[in-house]
Order: structure tokens, then C-alpha cells, then sequence
């Protein structure tokens, strides 16, 4: 099922109204292929934008500590934060530095029962975004909803359509924003490069050719690359919809 299908189906379980195709600019991919998605993805996805778990990240960190004397960094909260918002355990097997203390089993066990306890952090996170929506709704605050709504899209995009994109499809995404000669300095590189892999994986290795023929070695490189509208720009110049007050 194509990503604003889903969403469709997410509003309508959640009475919200609203031709959503208004609001969005719906990308046509003649290479998408249907693949098996979770429908709870979209409460997922909010819970994650939310940071839902944050404080159950904090919990698991310090029962970690204080029962194996394992101290967890950023780069490992952020794989059970993961795990916890999606209920991705297998990432736990990425957390490799501190196998000598407590095994992948243990860890697992002890994030699923962090999960299952605080269970309604979901649905809290979900109706908080549905009330804001509505709300934007009732308003015909144009802006707001566009953004609620491209927010769920673009994010739903990645573990969708998107799951598995190229050099190149990245490139022919975003190549009507490039001028004339940052095209040409780039086109060789991208339009061979047609091997797919993970989204993010994808856009990282863009970047990185971006970066060598076209940006000064002195600048820096922050998610150029983006779907239309992609979360980490929007939060670059707070502009975050899940932000609104």
C-alpha cells in the first residue's frame, strides 16, 4: 500500500476528515514495489518525532549500569531509543562493545519489559498529534496542516517507497534544485551509481559525492539532501511542526 493510502487509513481510524492529496505533493515512483509494512508504523513514526521514550532510555541506561557496571553512549541510546519506538529489537544486536558484560538476550529483555510498561506513551503521543491536527483543521491554518501532514509522509516515505534507494534516485529526486553546473559536476558520479540500499545509507553516500565536487572543503555538510520536506531541515530552522505551541 502506497504511503498516503496509509496515512488515509490512519485518519480515518482516528476521525479525522481531510482530503489529504490537497496538502500533499504525492511522489510517483514507476519502481515502487508493494512490500509488507506494519500499519501501527505511523504510531511509530510520532513516537519516535516525539521522543515518547526518552525517559525509558534514561531507565534502561541506569538498570544497565547499576546490575553489569556497563556505561552506554549516545550512539547506544540511540539504538534502544530505536528499538523502543519501533519495536526493532534485532537493532540490539549493533550494541557490540558491551557483550563481555551482559548478553544480547539480557539486553533484549530488559528493553521489551521498558516497552511493554510504558505502552501508552503511544497512544498519549498519537492523540497529542491527532488533537493538533484537528485543531489546525478547525482553524483552516493552511500552513499547519501541510506541515502535520508532509511530516507523516516524508517519514513514512523512508520505511515505504523510499525503503531502498540508489545514488542516482536520490540524484533524479533532487536534481531540479541544483543550477546548471553543480549538475554537471555531479551527474557522472550519480547516474551510475544505480545499486540500492537503505535510504539513509543512500543519502549519506549522495552527500558525500555532493560534498567533493561541489561544496568548499570548508563548509559544512548538514542533510542537504532531502524528500520535499524532511524532518531533520525543518528542526535546522525550528520550524518543526510537532513543535507548534
Amino acid at each position: 500500500m502506497r504511503s498516503e493510502e496509509i496515512i488515509k487509513e490512519f485518519l480515518s481510524k482516528n476521525n479525522v476528515k481531510i482530503n489529504i492529496l490537497t496538502y500533499l505533493e504525492v511522489v510517483e515512483d514507476s519502481n515502487y514495489e508493494i512490500r509488507p509494512i506494519d500499519r501501527e508504523i505511523i504510531n511509530h513514526i510520532i513516537v519516535d518525532a516525539y521522543n515518547g521514550f526518552s525517559e525509558s532510555v534514561k531507565t534502561i541506561s541506569n538498570e544497565i549500569t547499576k546490575k553489569y557496571n556497563v556505561f552506554l553512549g549516545r550512539k547506544e541510546k540511540k539504538i534502544i531509543k530505536k528499538a523502543l519506538d519501533y519495536k526493532l529489537y534485532d537493532e540490539l544486536n549493533k550494541i557490540s562493545n558491551i557483550k563481555d558484560k551482559i548478553t544480547n538476550e539480557q539486553l533484549t529483555n530488559i528493553v521489551k519489559k521498558e516497552r511493554i510498561k510504558n505502552e501508552l506513551i503511544v497512544n498519549e503521543c498519537k492523540n497529542e498529534f491527532i488533537n493538533k491536527l484537528i485543531e489546525a483543521i478547525k482553524t483552516r491554518n493552511k500552513k499547519r496542516i501541510t506541515d502535520y501532514l508532509n511530516f507523516l509522509y516524508s517519514r513514512l516515505l523512508k520505511h515505504n517507497e523510499f525503503y531502498e534507494r540508489s545514488i542516482n534516485d536520490i540524484f533524479c529526486e533532487n536534481k531540479l534544485y541544483f543550477d546548471e553546473g553543480d549538475y554537471k559536476k555531479i551527474f557522472e558520479n550519480c547516474s551510475s551509481a544505480t545499486e540500492k540500499t537503505n535510504y539513509e545509507i543512500a543519502v549519506q553516500n549522495f552527500n558525500i559525492i555532493y560534498q567533493e565536487k561541489i561544496i568548499d572543503n570548508s563548509e559544512d555538510l548538514n542533510e542537504i539532501v532531502v524528500i520535499k520536506i524532511d524532518q531533520f531541515l525543518l528542526r535546522q530552522f525550528h520550524l518543526d511542526p510537532l513543535n507548534y505551541q
